[in-house]
């Protein structure tokens, strides 16, 4: 009659056990039960039984065993080249989000694949909410709009803020030792302000300049000619894009003002579908972990 409650019994004692204490158990079972019927309930209940529930307790989280089954990660990443974040060298894509994302799926030990398909920023989010990708590594704001819709690791690089004004224009509003705050300056009726559509940045100009005339636009090319030419008072953007025209087109120097702004920064982070919460938990673990490491830093002196 003891065999009938010989699983709750074995369950209770074996609620925590270790590998040691199976071996041992087993070799005494086996060397003191004669009955070859007992002997070998016995042994299935306490050998056999608990090994195969250790077996089914170590699963892989569902959203990372999906990834791992079809041996790839998928990632969006914006149409066009963002340099120093996505741009191609020797023929090759690289860069600071690119090698961010090959790193992740080394990690998780499958291949990378690139889905290119997005056109904006915005875009390349609701890639990630519709399932077309696992995740974006791609110049991606967390804002508190685009977090209705997907999660967002912890930030893996914090970008500041900047401006590109026209100095004949900014001249033009006063005395520039009454400018030091440049945001108040820009911040009045009349005022032009060019960003990028289907940005972060357009919440954080409505934020900054509410009483100034906000323009976005799809080119950043034509935001900077537009500002050039006296149509913007000044393009408002991260201050890889501005650092990067200025890089390119010294000779803008003399039309052109580059104000890096202080009060806020632009955080960079991995988007994720929102109901892959422990793929979220991974990745966070993952951006700790490259802080930790200097990994992030590392990339930051390679391409900055």
């Amino acid at each position: 009659m003891y065999l009938f409650f010989l699983p709750a019994m074995l369950k209770d004692k074996y609620a925590i056990i270790t590998k040691s204490d199976l071996f041992f158990d087993c070799i005494i079972l086996s060397g003191i039960i004669k009955s070859s019927p007992l002997r070998v309930i016995l042994l299935f209940w306490v050998c056999i039984y608990p090994i195969t529930t250790f077996a089914e307790a170590i699963v892989l989280a569902p959203d990372i065993q999906r990834i791992i089954q079809r041996g790839k990660l998928i990632v969006a990443l914006h149409h066009e080249n963002a340099p120093p974040f996505s741009m191609l060298k020797n023929g090759e894509l690289t860069g600071v989000d690119v090698e961010i994302a090959q790193d992740i799926a080394a990690k998780l030990q499958v291949h990378l694949e690139f889905n290119r398909q997005a056109k904006t920023y915005d875009e390349v989010v609701e890639f990630v909410a519709q399932g077309k990708a696992d995740i974006a590594v791609s110049l991606i704001s967390s804002s508190l709009h685009r977090a209705k819709f997907v999660l967002f690791s912890e930030p893996y690089l914090l970008l500041q803020q900047a401006l590109l004004i026209n100095r004949l224009g900014l001249a033009k509003l006063g005395n520039p030792r009454e400018q030091h705050d440049i945001r108040q300056v820009l911040n009045q009726p009349g005022i032009k302000i060019g960003t990028m559509r289907s940005t972060a940045y357009i919440d954080y100009a409505h934020a900054d300049y509410p009483q100034a005339a906000l323009v976005t636009y799809d080119s950043w090319e034509q935001i900077i000619s537009d500002v050039k030419a006296g149509k913007l008072l000044a393009a408002f953007y991260d201050e890889i894009a501005i650092n990067n025209w200025n890089k390119h087109h010294p000779e803008d120097s003399l039309f052109l003002k580059t104000k890096i702004l202080t009060h806020r920064y632009d955080p960079l982070a991995i988007v994720v579908n929102q109901r892959d919460t422990l793929l979220l938990a991974w990745l966070n673990l993952y951006v700790s972990r490259a802080q930790l490491d200097g990994y992030f830093q590392a990339l930051q002196a390679k391409y900055f």
